[in-house]
């Protein structure tokens, strides 16, 4: 439900976990979620990067 975007909260409502630690327990994470993790920190590392370079001016 997670991988899906379901919120915790609401995941949790649905498989009948009442404490976070049981819920978290069964939350296991692969490679494939550390990967996707990485890229998605790229991609907002090189957005900010982009958003805070100050426009250039042509200097005759």
């Amino acid at each position: 439900m997670k991988r899906a975007g379901v919120q915790d909260k609401v995941a949790m409502d649905i498989t009948g976990h009442l404490t976070r630690s049981v819920f978290d327990r069964y939350n296991i994470i692969d490679e494939a979620d550390v990967r996707g993790a990485g890229e998605r920190l790229e991609e907002y590392a090189k957005q900010r990067k982009q958003e805070r370079a100050a426009p250039l001016r042509r200097v005759k």
